[in-house]
């Protein structure tokens, strides 16, 4: 594995990461429009633009990470500090990109079944107790953020190639209408 397969792979692997941290942001950022924050806010516009930036900053580095990787790599890596390799030996399986998807998998959901199950357990026991203001609120900021996470960590674990063979088409197709 060359130096510039091998930053390849983690600039996918941060992209992928970024991915789903902006996927997490989403339900937060959409209560903002449920709830009334000018109770909870001194200033809603700053905090407006400040979710913003929260939301859109890890889908643009995501966009950048996954599917400008090899413009990154160039910029790090210098053609001179590249070896000569041999291309007919065996890659080990962390050198695939769907060997790391599905390390973020696991890892988010490993994470996020512990606090799925507390939610569900706190909106099944204490639910009853909330006004129903407040139940939009807890599923919106708790438990949907928390259960769909769960999904997207299952769909990374078991689809990590057809991710991997959607990003590399995707950054072929890039590739070659940036030669164009």
């Amino acid at each position: 594995m060359t130096k510039r397969t091998l930053l390849d792979l983690i600039i996918k692997t941060i992209g992928v990461y970024l991915a789903v941290t902006f996927i997490r942001s989403i339900p937060p950022f959409l209560i903002q429009f449920t709830v009334d924050t000018s109770q909870f806010v001194a200033k809603p516009r700053a905090f407006l633009v400040f979710n913003v930036l929260h939301t859109v900053l890890p889908l643009f580095l995501s966009w950048v990470f996954l599917f400008r990787s090899s413009t990154l790599v160039r910029l790090i890596v210098r053609t001179d500090d590249l070896p000569a390799t041999d291309s007919n030996a065996p890659t080990a399986a962390y050198a695939t990109f769907s060997f790391w998807i599905v390390l973020i998998g696991l890892y988010y959901l490993l994470s996020s079944a512990g606090d799925l199950l507390n939610h569900v357990v706190k909106l099944a026991f204490e639910g009853r107790y909330y006004a129903p203001g407040h139940v939009v609120q807890f599923m919106t900021r708790d438990l949907i953020p928390s259960t769909v996470t769960f999904v997207l960590s299952l769909f990374f674990v078991f689809k990590s190639r057809t991710i991997e063979s959607f990003i590399q088409r995707k950054t072929n197709k890039d590739a070659q209408q940036a030669i164009q």
